[in-house]
């Protein structure tokens, strides 16, 4: 009879274990894939990508990667090859260091059918070169625009010299109309 017993406890001990080894791993999985979720807001997430985009080209001196950024309208309108290399040049030294690029939505304007369009903004601060100039970019742009395709993309990059005291700064592409 006590052998019996043990034998049941036993059983029930080894379908407690494996049922809480499963509820571990199972757990786990969940959890995982929750923290590997990409939780931030598109409308904050697109302007820091063209930021983190704008800042790699500088430093690349990657012509053809900023303009890709840029909405259809303005590649159509301006001298986008010439404005990039004078703010290549605009950068005084090597850069060697910024904080972490930023974004977020500017302005919004919406009807009974939604977003009409939505302006952006991506920043790269406290950009630092190897001459101790310190520099700020901002990539304006929209990131919606529902009447017209051609307006959805970065729109100018303008880059201030800190050491001015915002007095000296280049802006390529055009204003946001």
């Amino acid at each position: 009879m006590i052998k019996k017993i043990i034998k049941i406890f036993a059983v029930i001990g080894f379908i407690l274990g494996i049922g809480s080894f499963l509820l571990i791993a199972v757990g786990v999985n969940v959890i995982s894939n929750f923290i590997k979720m990409d939780l931030e807001p598109e409308d904050i997430k697109v302007p820091r990508t063209q930021a983190e985009t704008v800042i790699d080209c500088v430093i690349k001196q990657d012509a053809e990667g900023i303009q890709s950024l840029f909405a259809p309208i303005i590649t159509e309108t301006y001298d986008l090859e010439k404005e990039i290399e004078e703010l290549f040049q605009f950068f005084k030294g090597t850069i060697l260091s910024y904080d972490k690029p930023t974004g977020k939505s500017q302005t919004k304007s919406k009807d009974y059918d939604g977003i009409i369009y939505e302006e952006s903004q991506g920043r790269v601060e406290n950009v630092v070169t190897d001459k101790g100039y310190a520099y700020h970019i901002s990539v304006n742009g929209y990131y919606i625009y529902r009447d017209n395709a051609d307006y959805v993309g970065v729109w100018n990059i303008r880059v201030v010299d800190l050491d001015t005291n915002y007095e000296v700064s280049i802006q390529i592409g055009s204003d946001i109309p």
